[in-house]
């Protein structure tokens, strides 16, 4: 069984750059980061502990960022912070 990502959106450009941010964005380092931790050689428990404590800060942070949201908008924080995540994208090793 294969994997897709699908893409909604309404112009091919919005597609595209839905597409770069998931693929560059914190959500792929948090589905592979139990396999990140057991690159760097954890146990397999540390490994999993690891990953949940992530699991659960990245949740805690989530929380400033609704309000930072719900404040500023969304479409304002994407003009003002887009550019600079386009031009700096840091590949992960392999």
């Amino acid at each position: 069984m294969s994997s897709h990502l699908v893409i909604l959106g309404k112009s091919a450009d919005e597609k595209v750059s839905l597409t770069v941010l998931a693929w560059i964005g914190i959500n792929v380092v948090a589905y592979y980061s139990t396999e990140i931790f057991l690159a760097a050689h954890f146990s397999e428990k540390s490994a999993l502990v690891a990953s949940l404590g992530f699991g659960v800060i990245n949740f805690l942070f989530a929380l400033p960022a609704f309000w930072t949201i719900d404040t500023f908008g969304r479409r304002n924080l994407l003009l003002a912070t887009f550019p600079v995540s386009s031009t700096t994208p840091i590949p992960l090793p392999r």
